[in-house]
């Protein structure tokens, strides 16, 4: 039995925990957790990329103001005789032939407004007209459109303005009848729209306008009624706008007639060109030519509509430009500001013009420029010289490609070097002037088509706080459907969007 006891004893194996190592586990699961959770946190923390989608619009864009002269087809007609006037017909209406226009007493209390308003109503010949125009539509109105709608609309108000017209002629006939007075009624000669706003300029024609005409001097338009007013024989009472065709002219540079000019004989229909009018922000595009007189080049442009808004007017404000300019529509908040070099187009050459000149080409240093990556740069490859002179006094003249963002006509707009700042010093290669290139900021947005920030100029055309109208067409900008930064101040350049 002791025997036993002794073999079942020695066949009890101890069991370690390892307390030591499983805590050390633990800690490590712990660090572990601890950093996905603040990994976590700072991922919600930071602000989301959100990006948009470039959308286009349509609109007028033009800034070349110009100031044009009115010409219409207009005649003066004047006092034959002294007296006091009565006139029947407001401005801008439309007048036909024999219709009464105005009356000339030579006593005022006969064509006094007071001695009208107690004497005057509508005859039952004068409603019946009326009733007349009202019964026409109501047997058709399933047939009209809006236009016929409105057409109708126009002739019920031109019948009443001629029966009012009619009806107090016909009460001041009465009232001079039992009176002492005389009464001179004036017929229209022709039909037209009538007008009391006079000018020095009334009668100009296209045959008789100079370039003196567009100095304005002594233009003053006014009005010429006035009731109860005396007035001379030969002094203007109104005129008569025979045409609802008129003009628009305006004196144009040599430029601008290489531009417009075109051979009105050897094409079907006349070109047309698209203005603002400025009073009105009206938008119009209209049939011109181009013709010259004495000299000078002027643009023509013809008119069918509005002449009854102008009547007041011999002078408009207009701006030329393009009705059908695309534009695309960015948010505000897309907006960034980058710094730009702005170097005077004769201070850049090529690769080969700077070798020519002296200049240090080094590879080495190219490379740099291109983020790193070795690259052979073209002969044509532009760039400026850099003039550096050391703290060791060695002056070294070195070709520096650019990478330009665009040029104009005086200007290249290169890329900032922070390594360089406002330091930037080139040289001219005919004659090695030094020249610190200004700086400036552009406007822009983050592209981000690639999976990168990629800075694109914009041009502005028109904003409104929310959003910014940009020209589809800079050199340089960006594109309809093409995707940017939303908010562009949370975007860095080149950096991968995630």
């Amino acid at each position: 039995m002791a025997g036993n006891n002794k073999r079942r004893g020695s066949n009890v194996v101890k069991i370690r925990t390892f307390r030591g190592q499983m805590f050390m586990v633990y800690m490590i699961l712990i660090v572990f957790a601890v950093v996905i959770a603040i990994s976590l946190i700072n991922a919600m923390k930071k602000p989301k990329l959100a990006i948009y989608d470039i959308s286009s619009t349509e609109m007028f864009i033009g800034d070349n103001y110009k100031t044009a002269l009115i010409i219409r087809s207009e005649e003066d007609v004047n006092a034959s005789q002294d007296g006091f006037v009565r006139y029947f017909a407001g401005s801008g209406t439309r007048a036909k032939v024999g219709d009464s226009i105005f009356s000339m007493s030579d006593r005022s209390d006969i064509i006094s407004d007071d001695t009208l308003k107690d004497n005057s109503t509508f005859s039952e010949a004068s409603l019946s007209k009326l009733t007349t125009l009202i019964e026409k539509y109501e047997k058709n109105e399933a047939s009209y459109d809006f236009y016929e709608v409105y057409d109708l609309k126009e002739d019920f108000e031109s019948e009443i303005v001629t029966l009012s017209m009619n009806e107090s002629f016909d009460m001041q006939s009465k009232l001079v009848g039992n009176s002492d007075g005389s009464l001179y009624t004036y017929y229209a000669l022709n039909s037209g729209i009538v007008s009391y706003d006079v000018d020095t300029f009334d009668g100009i024609s296209l045959d008789t306008f100079t370039s003196a005409t567009f100095t304005r001097t002594g233009v003053n338009v006014e009005s010429v009624r006035t009731n109860r007013r005396q007035y001379k024989t030969g002094d203007k009472i109104f005129k008569m706008v025979t045409s609802d065709t008129w003009y628009l002219v305006f004196p144009i540079t040599d430029e601008q007639y290489q531009q417009y000019y075109y051979d009105k004989n050897a094409i079907k229909s006349p070109k047309t060109i698209d203005f603002r009018i400025e009073d009105d922000n009206l938008y119009i595009s209209a049939p011109y030519e181009v013709i010259t007189r004495d000299g000078e080049n002027f643009i023509v442009i013809t008119m069918y509509n509005y002449i009854a808004n102008y009547l007041d007017h011999r002078f408009l404000e207009i701006a030329i430009g393009d009705m059908n300019q695309n534009t695309l529509k960015i948010p505000a908040t897309s907006l960034v500001k980058k710094r730009y070099y702005q170097i005077p187009e004769n201070y850049v050459v090529t690769k080969k013009e700077a070798e020519d000149a002296g200049a240090y080409i080094d590879d080495v240093q190219l490379s740099i420029f291109k983020n790193g990556n070795a690259v052979n740069l073209s002969d044509k490859a532009k760039g400026v010289i850099h003039h550096e002179i050391t703290t060791e006094g060695v002056v070294t003249d070195s070709f520096y490609p650019i990478n330009a963002l665009f040029n104009d006509d005086d200007y290249y707009y290169s890329e900032y070097f922070e390594e360089l700042g406002n330091s930037f010093v080139i040289l001219e290669p005919e004659n090695l002037t030094e020249y610190i290139p200004s700086v400036t900021e552009i406007e822009g947005v983050y592209n981000v088509n690639k999976g990168y920030a990629s800075f694109r100029r914009i041009e502005r055309v028109k904003s409104n706080g929310e959003y910014i109208l940009i020209r589809d067409d800079s050199v340089g900008g960006p594109r309809l459907n093409d995707h940017i930064g939303l908010v562009g101040n949370l975007f860095e350049e080149n950096k991968i969007i995630y």
